[in-house]
């Protein structure tokens, strides 16, 4: 239904906070909470977010994404990302390792650098 606000939290943090293991077995936590509210139903939002595809509009590291498994976006989905990091571009493999309809995704992106766990 048009007009409708929709708040979007997107935490990117398990359990408080986001951990990178890098490749020299060190752990570096981040933590980045944004908020943004939109006049979309929270579906239409979910399904947005859910669909790692559009990580380059809203997520200005992020040059390439596509979806390499079959089957619709949910509990499962594989995609490969290229990340900028400064001048680097970055391969990463990102699984949707929980996905609750309109409510929550839990992704989780590995490289040969890092691995990353971000929920929205």
């Amino acid at each position: 239904m048009a007009g409708r606000l929709t708040r979007l939290d997107c935490e990117l943090k398990p359990s408080g906070v986001r951990t990178l293991d890098n490749s020299f077995g060190q752990r570096e936590m981040i933590q980045l909470k944004e908020q943004v509210i939109v006049s979309r139903p929270t579906r239409d939002c979910f399904l947005y977010l859910a669909d790692l595809r559009t990580l380059v509009e809203w997520d200005r590291n992020v040059k390439w994404a596509s979806k390499i498994s079959r089957g619709p976006v949910g509990k499962g989905s594989t995609f490969q990302v290229i990340v900028g990091i400064g001048r680097i571009p970055l391969r990463m493999t990102y699984t949707i390792t929980q996905y609750v309809p309109s409510k929550r995704i839990v992704i989780t992106g590995r490289s040969f650098l890092l691995t990353v766990t971000d929920t929205i």
